[in-house]
């Protein structure tokens, strides 16, 4: 299919049938180089050679200042996979960047090695999660926040109500939903957790739903964090503390114990059992031998 976009000022469309490209005009460095395939001739006139010579004085003098006109691809590759795995789509990454998906597209494909160094700013500028009003992101936030409301009591009746979203809808997110969701979708859940969040609910079915399906309420988010990070995973997370603890209370029983307080006393300052104080100094000084 033809393209029907007007050529910009001073481009003329190539006389090649039906080509959407367009010749460069009068007095740019791109007329003087012309195409590399052949479509068009580079333009050695006053106006091009101009431009031309402009251009190779700036690209030597950012240079000299260490700020070449074409910065290395690597790093700018590796913020774009982090933008990617955070949930943001290359033609979002493209739309925060203000640069066209082909120069996305092209250092993600490994056509390019390098980028122009303003288009490279502008790529590195962009913060992962930042989501545009047409974006689509991940529901791992959304879904958590559903299923927060739930422990707190709130019945999928009052969470459709408070967010202006459908029963039906809420009761999908619930229930695992779609992976991804459109930001204004993501945005109402987010304003109804605001304000259920605190609240206890009346629905003592979702409270049991929620204990059913291990789902956390907000005040184990608030503590724990991550709750719009799709590869975070709560079960992980709590056996990671269930370590973290019991190597702070041995650390603890050992400090005391160095200083002759007895296996009741160090039981009763900690609040542990007897038997387990004594258990657990017989295997740390097992190990420590």
């Amino acid at each position: 299919m033809t393209s029907t976009q007007t050529p910009a000022a001073g481009m003329t469309r190539l006389p090649a049938a039906g080509t959407n490209r367009y010749i460069p005009p009068h007095g740019t460095q791109y007329r003087y180089r012309g195409e590399r395939n052949g479509a068009w001739p580079g333009c050695r006139c006053d106006k091009c050679t101009a431009a031309h010579n402009r251009a190779c004085k700036a690209r030597r003098l950012g240079s000299y200042r260490g700020t070449p006109a074409r910065h290395p691809g690597e790093p700018v590759l590796a913020h774009i996979k982090t933008l990617h795995e955070a949930g943001m789509s290359y033609d979002l990454i493209a739309r925060r960047a203000g640069v066209s998906h082909n120069t996305i597209q092209a250092l993600v494909r490994g056509v390019t090695k390098t980028c122009r160094r303003s288009r490279a700013l502008k790529i590195l500028a962009v913060q992962p999660g930042d989501f545009d009003e047409v974006a689509e992101i991940p529901s791992a936030g959304t879904r958590r926040r559903v299923q927060a409301m739930y422990a707190m009591g709130h019945s999928p009746k009052v969470i459709a109500v408070e967010s202006g979203m459908s029963t039906s809808f809420v009761s999908h997110l619930a229930n695992g939903g779609p992976r991804k969701v459109d930001a204004p979708s993501a945005a109402a859940i987010h304003e109804a957790y605001r304000s259920l969040a605190a609240v206890p609910g009346a629905s003592n079915a979702a409270r049991r739903r929620a204990a059913k399906m291990g789902w956390r309420d907000p005040l184990w988010w608030e503590d724990m964090g991550h709750i719009d990070d799709p590869a975070f995973d709560p079960a992980t997370a709590e056996q990671l503390n269930f370590h973290e603890r019991a190597a702070l209370r041995a650390e603890e029983i050992l400090h005391l114990a160095s200083y002759g307080t007895t296996e009741e006393e160090i039981a009763r300052r900690l609040g542990l059992g007897k038997d387990y104080v004594v258990a657990r100094l017989r295997e740390l000084r097992e190990v420590a031998a």
